[in-house]
């Protein structure tokens, strides 16, 4: 080979490696990132603390741990088990098994009920859903909507809760109604704590006797910072809502 057509050879080479190299470039994306609740610290209008909590995420980006601390150092840790489907499969609290769920043909039929000390079963109770109501043992438990967002809470005193239409807290979250049928959230206002209640933001609840309204308050990347609820009667604020975020890669369909 004589020195022209090595040389010619040689940048023939050079230029397809570029172009490759290129078009390599050109076919890389980013991926898509969105922003996921890393702590909500809860106050009361006194800027006294009522729950300070920090939620942990799979890589699936599904809800796995949340961590509650009260102002005085008690904490309670909640976890999540999940089937293949992303159902939550298993609740626990510090580290004792609650409940367990079972679904047929991806949907709910039962709940079964810990003794935290024995491990045994304390209740099976059957679950089903129609037109977006969930009951268990023959009783209304909740109602969402094609979204899974909650829409009510039935029982002695229903409520019902109101949405914006602007991306909310979790606007990345997917959201699992297992969570609305777990007894002790009722009883302890964790839906209200926590606000995993929809992907839009929240802007309050109404109550028999009453309302309760929210004013959010968005950072300079759209997010809700801060959210203020009081009561519609009096006026009066009764809870704020600091929130603070970490950037996550999103998967396909988030």
């Amino acid at each position: 080979m004589n020195t022209l057509t090595f040389l010619r050879t040689t940048i023939a080479l050079a230029l397809a490696a570029l172009v490759f190299s290129c078009s390599k470039d050109d076919d890389y994306m980013e991926p898509k990132t969105g922003y996921f609740a890393k702590t909500i610290k809860l106050t009361d209008e006194n800027g006294s603390l009522i729950e300070d909590i920090t939620l942990e995420y799979d890589p699936h980006n599904r809800l796995i741990k949340e961590t509650f601390e009260k102002e005085y150092g008690n904490r309670t840790i909640l976890t999540y088990d999940y089937n293949e489907k992303g159902q939550i499969t298993a609740y626990r609290q510090d580290g004792d098994l609650l409940y367990r769920f079972v679904y047929e043909n991806n949907i709910m039929t039962k709940r079964l009920k810990y003794n935290t000390g024995t491990g045994s079963i304390l209740e099976e109770l059957p679950v089903s859903f129609s037109n977006g109501i969930y009951t268990m043992d023959d009783r209304d438990i909740c109602k969402t909507d094609n979204q899974t967002q909650l829409l009510e809470l039935s029982g002695a005193q229903p409520v019902v809760l109101s949405y914006g239409t602007e991306n909310g807290i979790h606007a990345n979250l997917t959201l699992s109604p297992t969570r609305y049928l777990i007894d002790e959230f009722r009883g302890t206002n964790i839906y209200l704590y926590d606000l995993i209640l929809s992907n839009k933001e929240f802007k309050g609840f109404a109550l028999e006797n009453d309302n309760f309204f929210i004013e959010n308050t968005r950072n300079e990347k759209g997010l809700i910072s801060k959210a203020v609820g009081a009561r519609e009667s009096s006026g009066e604020v009764e809870l704020i809502w600091h929130i603070e975020y970490e950037e996550r890669n999103l998967l396909s369909g988030q």
